[in-house]
């Protein structure tokens, strides 16, 4: 889909459960972009407290927020998968499913700007962020301004497994690719990506920082 190939599997790297990081990126002399290697200050308080804290701290235009990966979803496959051992035709794939999901969870990041929401890579064994590179579906940077948003929704919404969200920055030819073969309302360009960060702080940003829903 549209965003799951950000999710294939490379060497895993070092990541934190419960931290929420903020970072001022540093600025290109002459290039006005975005400096994706600038080291990532991390907090050990809980994410909670931290988000309050950052909520009410003041803010420059370089100023990233980045949401705390979750490994609960891998994990939640990891379990059954262990008690599928004398069952080799699902233990092996829902093992490798529940691996795959976790080393994407240590790799990709979800990323708050001023303007726009992102995905980015943390670097192996490494506190610093990388580009995504380009969407494999319909190319272009995977960064979103937040006013381009039209629709988000977590399912389920109890114990949220996929997120979803549309928008209309992806250029109009562009949205009858990929998942967007599947969407019978149109008006955008529909994103799904497994539930590997908190979906708390993933809801609490879009709203705070007006993503349309419907």
């Amino acid at each position: 889909m549209r965003i799951l190939y950000l999710l294939i599997p490379l060497p895993l790297c070092c990541a934190f459960s419960g931290q929420i990081t903020r970072t001022g990126s540093s600025t290109h002399q002459g290039s006005g972009k975005r400096g994706l290697g600038s080291p990532i200050s991390t907090h050990t308080s809980s994410s909670r407290s931290i988000l309050t804290q950052l909520h009410s701290a003041p803010t420059s235009q370089g100023d990233l927020l980045i949401a705390p990966p979750s490994f609960k979803l891998g994990l939640s496959f990891l379990a059954p998968s262990l008690l599928l051992t004398s069952v080799s035709l699902f233990f092996f794939p829902v093992l490798l499913f529940s691996v795959f999901l976790l080393i994407q969870t240590a790799r990709v990041r979800f990323v708050f700007d001023d303007t726009s929401f992102s995905l980015q890579n943390a670097k192996p064994f490494s506190s610093e962020l990388e580009s995504s590179g380009e969407n494999f579906v319909v190319g272009g940077e995977n960064r979103w301004s937040y006013d381009s948003f039209v629709n988000y929704e977590f399912f389920p919404e109890s114990f949220p497994i996929l997120v979803y969200f549309k928008e209309t920055q992806t250029p109009k030819d562009k949205w009858s690719e990929g998942p967007g073969t599947l969407d019978k309302v149109g008006g955008g360009q529909l994103h799904f990506f497994p539930a590997i960060v908190d979906t708390d702080c993933l809801k609490e940003e879009f709203a705070k920082r007006g993503c349309a829903k419907k």
